[in-house]
């Protein structure tokens, strides 16, 4: 079966599974330059699929000498977005939104997520919805650096009530945020705000999932609230791999992918994003509010990360580097300790982190920084920088 239009990567897992079908294909460059189209399958629970599936799938392919003839082939279309709207609705209280004075506003970037806030919340603003498959010329992730457009269109308003932009990637399964002041909401920031929401309005309980490079304030709020946290390799089929197994209330990484219980194995921003307007509406507060009332109770943390384009003997040779001589101070700060489950992570004494880690995807080596000052992470970033190019 094939889908009647473009749609987000959770609707396909989310069909895959409420048809109970035997797996799904993703057609999508996802958050990359629209020049990197890839190839991305589900498995029949939903999520992305493991290594037993794609390198059976390899195999068969390395068998095929001509291509394949589908000439005769039947393919049915179907539309998945009523089931997929219908178990939202059943997951957010839209009601409670719907009530509240917020201005909702989405912006897809011009991707597949395109009109599906707006049909659950007919008031909803969209900019950048149309279907646009250059995504305006900029790289369809929802970071800060790709944002210059939305953070100004928000400022631009001067927001009397409570406001919030939902920012989505290409394919919608990442999520990212711009408050009603025209600034950012980092991956950081919005696990944070979704943990608190679900363990404070939800009264949820569960284990916590967090990849190797999100901030470390996720552990102090389980360690507050008695909760198991688990940390594994930066990738989202680390934390499937575990929702399919325990019982797990939210997993989430550094770019922008939420799972939360009760839907499927997978990354969904447009849930994400209808929880944060629940939490807002619950509160009675602008999202900014809402995540200072929590950094003055866990610590302030701020967040920046800076993606080096190098060629692969630069990377290997500054991993072997790390490994072999590593630095005992950065930025002045010196080193307590170093973690190498994905990469090589520095902590400093202060609760400050740097991790150096190459791009599974591009010729990349990304630097991730977290500080409780954003001069700390600044000053961090730089000195991480000439380490990364000497």
């Amino acid at each position: 079966e094939v889908t009647r239009k473009a749609v987000p990567s959770a609707v396909v897992s989310f069909a895959v599974k409420n048809e109970r079908d035997a797996g799904g294909i993703m057609i999508t460059a996802s958050h990359n330059p629209p020049a990197w189209n890839g190839f991305k399958i589900n498995g029949d629970y939903g999520g992305s699929a493991f290594a037993e599936i794609t390198q059976a799938v390899e195999a068969e392919l390395a068998k095929i000498t001509a291509p394949p003839a589908f000439a005769n082939t039947k393919v049915n279309t179907f539309d998945p977005d009523k089931d997929y709207l219908a178990a939202l609705e059943k997951l957010v209280n839209l009601s409670a939104i719907k009530r509240s004075d917020i201005t909702v506003i989405v912006d897809p970037m011009f991707g597949s997520g395109s009109g599906y806030i707006p049909a659950l919340l007919p008031k909803a603003i969209e900019i950048r919805g149309q279907r646009d498959p250059l995504f305006g010329g900029v790289n369809p992730e929802p970071i800060a650096k790709n944002l210059a457009f939305t953070m100004q269109w928000m400022k631009g308003r001067k927001f009397r009530k409570p406001a919030l932009c939902i920012v989505l990637d290409g394919d919608a399964d990442r999520i990212g945020g711009v408050d009603e002041q025209g600034n950012y909401l980092n991956s950081h920031h919005i696990f944070v705000l979704l943990l608190y929401f679900l363990v404070k309005h939800r009264k949820a309980q569960g284990k916590i999932i967090k990849t190797f490079n999100i901030t470390s304030k996720v552990d102090l709020l389980c360690k507050k609230h008695g909760l198991e946290l688990l940390e594994v390799p930066i990738g989202f089929k680390y934390i499937c791999a575990h929702m399919l197994k325990e019982y797990i209330l939210i997993g989430g990484e550094e770019s922008g992918g939420m799972g939360i219980r009760g839907h499927v194995p997978e990354r969904d921003g447009i849930l994400a994003g209808l929880m944060l307007l629940e939490l807002m509406a619950k509160e009675r507060l602008p999202i900014s509010k809402i995540l200072k009332n929590i950094m003055a109770d866990v610590g302030p943390f701020y967040y920046d990360r800076l993606d080096l384009t190098l060629d692969k003997e630069k990377i290997a040779s500054i991993k072997a580097k790390l490994k072999e001589n590593p630095p005992t101070k950065i930025a002045g700060k010196k080193i307590v300790d170093i973690k190498t489950l994905d990469g090589f992570k520095f902590l400093f004494a202060d609760g400050s982190w740097v991790l150096f880690r190459p791009s599974g995807t591009e010729p990349l080596l990304r630097i991730y920084v977290e500080a409780p000052s954003a001069a700390d992470v600044k000053k961090i970033l730089a000195a991480a920088a000439v380490i990364g190019t000497k």
